[in-house]
């Protein structure tokens, strides 16, 4: 093939517009008009001024080519380094980052046959032959470089061939970004912050056994002799063995199918509980609607987390954090509130009350879950692996056990045997705690297990013997209002989600401090209760209460900085086994004084319940002592593992 020129048509002083034709093979001539070459700009554009192409013109296309382009692969689906957006086909992003490959040549100088092995300096991708122009030896001479200098920079340049606009979804006309994923996105965030608001109070209202409070219309309304009471109490307090049982399943099914069908599934059971135990007429059905209402929490858990750690938001895992220590603190007063003590000055309530308080915010809460189900967005998360969900069925045993026992321990066992098997279940979860925190599934770089454990030990076992306390003191002493030992529990709930909410914008360091600090505050919290006589006065109970809630709020929100979704799941598998094991030991604790003091009246049972629980006091002091320790041993460890494997490597290239 041979060029030759065509002096007839245009004039021959200015070689660069000429048009040239080839000669083909098969007898047939090409005509190809040569582009205007234009000069290189010498002053770099304004750092504030977008970097643009002109509309209408393909990436690598030769300006003025008569040929008509071959067809576009099929878009890919890959998201723009730059801007975030989808892009174009991939022919338009090989061929935008090889624009100005040609750009020193000469007119009519041959094209070089040896690929470019130049990197495109804005998009980073090799240069190669153009995809987007017509095939041959004499298209690539033509691309256009100098038309396109940044071809591909800026998602608000790209434009449609054939009408010249913007092909963009995430730009207007005018060339301004609207970004609709952003706003859907804030819309889905918004969503799941109202979940994590509803179905966690929701989950933790569900817990408590205030069956004490309407005992005795229980038993009249049921027909029910003293003999029968135990099985009655025994059936109300379900809810917490069922819940143990069902987490590490749901946290598993959770990361297999989607997370919305579980959450809708255990908003259905736990509904399903609440109504079952609202219109029970018998110890049977109250059995059956508080396991409902245990397995349906169990199920919420998980989903509202995997919801959560979806958004890949710092903010939205501090909001879950401090507000599941606040549910669990304010969870007893609550249901203290709704079922008072007789005499106490309020009217009394239905005593089916007691067994399902509150169910308005279940209702929130499913209607929170069918407000995700619509504004569903794609995962970020990476599908569970099998070593994942091993671990996380990890606890599934023990929790049994701890479930089946805590429910035989009530079948006239002493309180202490009570003990024992709560001191084997406290250790078997710090033991897992440190254990699964090793993993590279379930580990966490702050202990994410531990304060788990932590969180679910000093919560509702510290904060519920305490409203109990506080409540029944009101009632002996006649107050005015009842209410009034509401204030503390609500204060230390807002004081541990605002703890939590301080750690948002923490560091690596800051976070790893935050742990231990929390920590520090909830065994300040452990002191002042024991020099404190929390049961005269109400407003006393706020100098345990806000330090512990502050303490326990900002050391779980610290510690899932930086925690997967698999770390995360496998502390919140720990967590209420942590509440089963307090509950078992205070209970053990006040009924072991009340055996040792034989109470004849209302005065001294109030006294041994007291000494119960200040000796209790004193055991989840030392127990917190001994967390602060795990956690600081576990985050040592993972903070040895990266240097020492850097060591490796290091020896080994040096070898």
């Amino acid at each position: 093939m041979s060029p030759h020129e065509d002096p007839s048509e245009f004039p021959t002083g200015d070689p660069a517009d000429r048009t040239v034709t080839f000669d083909r093979p098969d007898g047939f001539t090409i005509p190809v008009e040569r582009p205007v070459r234009r000069e290189r700009a010498t002053t770099e554009p304004p750092a504030d001024q977008p970097l643009a192409r002109p509309t209408g013109m393909r990436i690598g296309s030769p300006v003025g080519l008569r040929a008509d382009p071959p067809p576009d692969p099929p878009a890919d689906s890959s998201d723009d380094p730059l801007t975030g957006s989808q892009t174009g086909s991939s022919a338009e992003r090989s061929a935008g980052s090889r624009a100005g490959s040609s750009e020193g040549r000469r007119a009519g100088q041959p094209a070089d046959p040896r690929p470019d092995s130049s990197a495109d300096p804005v998009t980073g991708s090799p240069a190669g032959p153009s995809a987007g122009s017509v095939t041959g030896s004499f298209a690539e001479p033509y691309a256009s470089s100098s038309a396109e200098p940044y071809a591909g920079s800026s998602a608000e340049q790209r434009t449609d061939p054939s009408t010249g606009q913007s092909s963009d979804p995430d730009v207007d006309r005018a060339g301004a970004e609207v970004r609709p994923g952003r706003v859907r996105g804030w819309f889905v965030s918004m969503g799941v912050v109202l979940l994590t608001l509803t179905a966690l109070p929701a989950i933790a209202l569900a817990l408590p056994n205030t069956s004490m409070n309407g005992l005795v219309p229980a038993r009249d309304a049921l027909g029910l002799d003293n003999a029968g009471m135990p099985g009655l109490i025994r059936a109300a307090g379900l809810a917490l063995p069922a819940l143990l049982l069902a987490v590490p399943v749901f946290a598993v099914a959770s990361r297999r199918f989607s997370p919305r069908l579980v959450l809708l599934f255990g908003l259905a059971l736990l509904l399903g509980g609440i109504g079952a135990a609202r219109f029970a007429e018998t110890v049977p059905a109250i059995a059956g609607g508080r396991v409902l209402q245990g397995l349906g929490a169990g199920a919420v858990l998980p989903a509202v987390l995997v919801l959560v750690m979806e958004r890949q938001s710092r903010f939205l895992a501090v909001i879950w954090a401090g507000t599941l220590a606040a549910s669990l603190i304010v969870a007893m007063p609550l249901a203290l509130h709704a079922t008072p003590l007789p005499g106490g000055g309020a009217p009394p309530a239905d005593w089916r009350v007691a067994f399902a308080p509150y169910p308005g915010i279940a209702a929130a809460a499913l209607a929170a879950a069918f407000l995700c189900v619509l504004l569903r967005s794609r995962s970020r998360l990476s599908s569970a692996r099998r070593a994942e969900r091993g671990q996380l069925l990890l606890p599934a045993v023990p929790a049994a056990g701890f479930a089946f026992l805590a429910v035989v321990t009530t079948y006239g066992w002493s309180p202490g045997a009570q003990l024992v098997v709560g001191g084997i279940a406290m250790t078997a979860l710090l033991g897992l705690a440190m254990v699964g925190s090793r993993d590279t599934a379930t580990g966490s770089p702050l202990g994410c297990a531990v304060v788990m454990v932590t969180t679910g030990l000093l919560t509702y076992p510290l904060a519920g013997p305490l409203s109990g306390l506080a409540n029944a003191s009101a009632t002996m002493r006649g107050a005015t209002d009842p209410r009034l030992h509401l204030v503390p529990f609500a204060a230390a709930a807002l004081a541990a989600l605002l703890g939590a909410i301080a750690t948002v914008r923490m560091s690596r360091d800051a976070a790893r401090g935050a742990v231990l600090s929390g920590h520090g505050l909830a065994i300040v919290a452990v002191l002042v209760c024991l020099a404190t006589d929390t049961a005269s006065d109400p407003w006393l109970l706020l100098a345990p209460l806000v330090p512990l809630g502050a303490g326990l709020g900002m050391a779980l929100a610290a510690s899932l900085r930086d925690a997967g979704v698999g770390a995360a799941l496998f502390g919140l598998t720990l967590g209420f086994p942590a509440v089963l094991v307090g509950q078992l030991l205070v209970l053990a604790l006040q009924a072991g004084q009340i055996q040792r003091l034989r109470p004849e009246n209302g005065a001294q049972q109030l006294y041994g319940l007291t000494a119960g629980f200040r000796i209790w006091v004193i055991v989840a002091g030392v127990l917190t002592v001994l967390l602060v320790a795990a956690c600081v041993r576990v985050t040592a460890a993972r903070e040895r593992a990266p240097r020492s494997e850097g060591r490796r490597r290091a020896g080994n290239l040096l070898a």
